[in-house]
């Protein structure tokens, strides 16, 4: 299994456990994804994966070029997709809402990367996003190693007890703290401001400059 970052990496060794090798293309804090150089290793590692897992929404692109650069017809988790605001192909929200943009940023090494217009890309802080993303990578490693298939489920399913635990959590801020307002200077946190029942009241010149990845004004 190769994922893009850790924090894919270490949902899939949750769920595959020892039965499993994982790398990650991003193992520290301090790496940006939107300016990660592949390496022809890292070429090599996709051709040879059989799971391939990222965050997608243009947030890891480099895997996406990866993946198309090697050709390889292994199965593909994008975690964005099981975002319930995902627009998707098949999407409720308008192409005006939701059209792709390139962007250009000095501090990201003037690579260019793509991100969907009023989307935030970062679910992995969106808990209910993240079942779902366990329970495709059960579903997917169980297709792999049929025989395996029962430590995958059970696996996925302490996951997805963790992360209740973390769901009662967060309501219990939302009973005791509903409608507080909270200053963000980026999208990073919002999926979990959301969940506790907490107002986002950042200005909309501060959240449009941290979901387009710029220095804010």
């Amino acid at each position: 299994v190769v994922t893009s970052t850790n924090v894919y990496g270490q949902v899939a060794e949750e769920i595959g456990g020892d039965l499993v090798s994982v790398t990650p293309f991003i193992s520290s804090a301090s790496q940006d994804p939107h300016s990660f150089e592949a390496s022809a290793q890292d070429q090599l590692l996709v051709s040879k994966a059989e799971l391939i897992i990222g965050n997608g929404g243009g947030y890891d692109s480099f895997l996406d070029t990866l993946i198309e650069s090697t050709g390889t017809s292994a199965p593909v988790i994008s975690a964005v997709e099981f975002n319930h605001d995902w627009p998707g192909e098949d999407g409720e929200h308008s192409e005006d809402e939701h059209a792709e943009e390139e962007h250009s940023d000095d501090e990201h090494g003037e690579h260019e990367h793509t991100h969907i217009e009023g989307f935030n890309e970062h679910v992995w802080y969106d808990p209910h996003t993240m079942e779902h993303v366990a329970e495709a990578i059960a579903e997917e490693l169980s297709a792999l190693r049929p025989d395996d298939a029962a430590t995958f489920e059970a696996n996925a399913a302490d996951f997805v007890a963790g992360i209740a635990g973390l769901e009662d959590s967060l309501a219990a801020i939302d009973a005791a703290h509903a409608g507080a307002g909270v200053f963000v200077t980026e999208p990073v946190p919002v999926y979990l401001v959301i969940a506790a029942g907490l107002e986002n009241v950042t200005p909309d010149a501060f959240r449009e400059a941290g979901e387009a990845g710029q220095d804010v004004p």
